[in-house]
């Protein structure tokens, strides 16, 4: 990586980045998010077999 990319990496992942966009980071919106470690190991398992 360029130090540019990971000087824009480190802002990113800086407490003020992740301030700035949490609203993004707690998207979940087009992801399944398991309820319990049940529901996890299935999302796993099926993502492991297709």
């Amino acid at each position: 990586m360029t130090e540019e990319l990971l000087g824009a990496a480190a802002d990113r992942s800086a407490p003020e980045g992740v301030r700035d966009n949490l609203d993004k980071i707690h998207q979940e919106e087009g992801y399944e998010v398991p309820g319990n470690l049940n529901e996890e190991m299935m999302l796993a398992f099926t993502a492991m077999t297709s």
